[in-house]
Protein backbone atom coordinates (compact mmCIF):
# COMPACT_ATOMS: atom_id res chain seq x y z
CA UNK A 1 0.00 0.00 0.00
CA UNK A 2 1.35 3.41 -0.93
CA UNK A 3 0.25 6.97 -0.30
CA UNK A 4 1.39 9.19 -3.15
CA UNK A 5 1.58 12.94 -2.62
CA UNK A 6 2.24 15.30 -5.51
CA UNK A 7 1.69 19.00 -5.21
CA UNK A 8 0.84 20.57 -8.53
CA UNK A 9 0.92 24.30 -8.64
CA UNK A 10 0.52 27.12 -11.08
CA UNK A 11 2.96 29.86 -10.42
CA UNK A 12 1.82 32.98 -12.17
CA UNK A 13 4.14 35.38 -10.39
CA UNK A 14 7.46 33.65 -9.74
CA UNK A 15 9.03 30.34 -8.89
CA UNK A 16 7.98 28.51 -5.79
CA UNK A 17 10.46 29.53 -3.17
CA UNK A 18 13.03 27.23 -1.65
CA UNK A 19 11.54 28.13 1.71
CA UNK A 20 8.13 26.79 0.66
CA UNK A 21 9.69 23.59 -0.69
CA UNK A 22 11.57 23.13 2.58
CA UNK A 23 8.32 23.51 4.53
CA UNK A 24 6.66 20.96 2.24
CA UNK A 25 9.53 18.53 2.87
CA UNK A 26 9.09 19.04 6.61
CA UNK A 27 5.37 18.28 6.34
CA UNK A 28 6.15 15.08 4.44
CA UNK A 29 8.63 13.99 7.12
CA UNK A 30 6.01 14.72 9.77
CA UNK A 31 3.51 12.59 7.80
CA UNK A 32 5.96 9.68 7.90
CA UNK A 33 6.37 10.15 11.66
CA UNK A 34 2.59 10.31 12.14
CA UNK A 35 2.02 7.11 10.15
CA UNK A 36 4.66 5.37 12.26
CA UNK A 37 3.05 6.71 15.42
CA UNK A 38 -0.47 5.59 14.41
CA UNK A 39 0.39 2.14 13.05
CA UNK A 40 -0.48 -0.71 15.40
CA UNK A 41 2.57 -2.69 16.47
CA UNK A 42 2.80 -6.41 17.05
CA UNK A 43 6.21 -7.44 15.74
CA UNK A 44 7.16 -4.01 14.38
CA UNK A 45 7.55 -5.27 10.80
CA UNK A 46 4.84 -3.03 9.34
CA UNK A 47 6.21 0.03 11.12
CA UNK A 48 9.72 -0.71 9.85
CA UNK A 49 8.53 -0.65 6.22
CA UNK A 50 6.90 2.80 6.36
CA UNK A 51 9.67 4.90 4.86
CA UNK A 52 9.23 8.18 2.98
CA UNK A 53 10.54 8.23 -0.60
CA UNK A 54 11.32 11.55 -2.27
CA UNK A 55 10.83 11.40 -6.04
CA UNK A 56 11.13 15.12 -6.87
CA UNK A 57 11.02 18.27 -4.76
CA UNK A 58 7.20 18.18 -4.82
CA UNK A 59 6.51 14.44 -5.24
CA UNK A 60 6.77 12.02 -2.34
CA UNK A 61 5.61 8.47 -1.76
CA UNK A 62 5.00 6.83 1.60
CA UNK A 63 4.75 3.07 1.10
CA UNK A 64 4.07 0.41 3.69
CA UNK A 65 5.74 -2.63 2.17
CA UNK A 66 4.20 -5.65 3.83
CA UNK A 67 1.63 -8.00 2.29
CA UNK A 68 -0.86 -7.10 5.04
CA UNK A 69 -0.46 -3.31 5.05
CA UNK A 70 -3.75 -2.63 3.24
CA UNK A 71 -5.63 -5.18 5.35
CA UNK A 72 -4.38 -3.43 8.48
CA UNK A 73 -5.44 -0.03 7.12
CA UNK A 74 -8.85 -0.97 5.71
CA UNK A 75 -9.70 -4.25 7.40
CA UNK A 76 -10.94 -7.52 5.98
CA UNK A 77 -14.23 -9.32 6.17
CA UNK A 78 -12.90 -11.02 9.33
CA UNK A 79 -11.22 -8.11 11.10
CA UNK A 80 -11.72 -4.37 11.37
CA UNK A 81 -8.87 -2.24 10.14
CA UNK A 82 -6.84 0.19 12.18
CA UNK A 83 -6.13 3.27 10.08
CA UNK A 84 -2.63 4.66 10.23
CA UNK A 85 -2.02 6.12 6.75
CA UNK A 86 -5.33 7.93 6.37
CA UNK A 87 -5.01 9.91 9.62
CA UNK A 88 -1.41 10.81 8.76
CA UNK A 89 -2.50 11.90 5.28
CA UNK A 90 -5.37 14.01 6.65
CA UNK A 91 -3.01 15.87 8.99
CA UNK A 92 -0.53 16.45 6.14
CA UNK A 93 -3.26 17.68 3.78
CA UNK A 94 -4.39 20.28 6.32
CA UNK A 95 -0.83 21.49 6.78
CA UNK A 96 -0.31 21.72 3.01
CA UNK A 97 -3.53 23.70 2.59
CA UNK A 98 -2.32 26.19 5.20
CA UNK A 99 1.06 26.38 3.50
CA UNK A 100 -0.35 27.33 0.10
CA UNK A 101 -3.03 29.73 1.31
Amino acid sequence: MTVKITVKYEDKSQKVTDKMIAKFAKIMNEMEADANRFVPVDTGLLRSTIVLEKKTKTHYMLPARTPYAAAQEFGTRHQRGTSYMRPALAIAKNKIKKLIE
